[in-house]
């Protein structure tokens, strides 16, 4: 009697038999990750191949027959993810780019001339002459003149009598004791003339004279040559860089053609089917 021995029942004696089982990689950003979990490859080659009897049925052998049939398939089996993963529009049959870019390098050889000579006077003159005439004329004259004239003249005459009396002493009756008789006649004349001339005379001339000259001159005078001759060598060049794209359908198949044939390339080729299969058919004996 025959001893059938499925992959169902060799994982149920020894769940470790899978340890060594590596999936599909893709890229996910900038990272590489598994293309489906590890337990949903697992599950799904114990559901369909739970019926099928093994090649190996030894769990040590079977662990690193999963190893190596695993290595050695999962590289085409990152390709295969890589192109199912690839974003496409499915309605666009033509999808053309291109990059290309034009460069250019030139280099120049020149020399640069200068001969300059210049020459220049600046100068100023400033001429400044001034006369300051200052003239004063005092002129003072005081005269006086003046004739101061006195006269006094006089005519007296006249008699003059002068009386002595006496009183006896048998008697209260002056009687005259003596009698003088003057006759005078005076005439006095008196002139009295002055005569006063005088003259003050005070005339001056100060005359005062300034003269100023001043006369300067400046004057500048510059000349510079400058004669020389420079060479240069120089390169020069860039590069622009095109890109571009064409897409489209190109009329060949219709888009509700190429819809349908999208369909069925995700039903046909979905990799976790593929990577069942390729288990069923290394593992699995397919003679009923």
């Amino acid at each position: 009697m025959r001893f059938n021995l499925s992959i169902m029942g060799l994982y149920k004696y020894d769940p470790t038999i899978f340890e060594h089982f590596h999936v599909p990689e893709h890229m996910v950003g900038e990272n590489i990750e598994p293309y489906y979990d590890k337990e949903i490859y697992i599950a799904r080659i114990l559901f369909e191949a739970m019926d099928l009897e093994l090649v190996y049925p030894d769990v040590e052998y079977m662990k690193t027959a999963i190893q190596v049939w695993s290595l050695g398939k999962r590289n085409v089996w990152n390709k295969i993810a890589e192109a199912l993963t690839k974003y496409y529009n499915p309605i666009e049959n033509y999808n053309r780019s291109e990059t290309w870019t034009d460069t250019d390098t030139r280099t120049e050889n020149w020399t640069d001339t200068e001969k300059r000579t210049e020459e220049w006077t600046h100068g100023a003159s400033i001429d400044d002459t001034g006369t300051v005439d200052v003239k004063r004329t005092d002129n003072l004259k005081q005269k006086t003149d003046g004739t101061t004239s006195t006269e006094t003249t006089g005519d007296e005459s006249g008699n003059q009598t002068e009386t002595n009396a006496a009183i006896g002493y048998n008697s209260d009756t002056w009687k005259d004791n003596t009698k003088i008789t003057t006759d005078h006649e005076s005439d006095t004349s008196s002139t009295s003339d002055t005569t006063v001339d005088q003259t003050v005379e005070n005339t001056g001339t100060q005359d005062t004279e300034t003269t100023n000259d001043l006369n300067r001159n400046l004057e500048e005078n510059s000349l510079s040559s400058v004669d020389g001759s420079n060479g240069r060598v120089g390169s020069s060049g860039g590069s622009v860089t095109h890109t571009g794209n064409v897409s489209g359908n190109i009329g060949v198949t219709t888009s509700q053609q190429m819809v349908q044939q999208e369909i069925e390339l995700r039903k046909q080729n979905q990799l976790i089917e593929i990577v069942v299969r390729d288990f069923i058919e290394t593992f699995c004996i397919l003679v009923y």
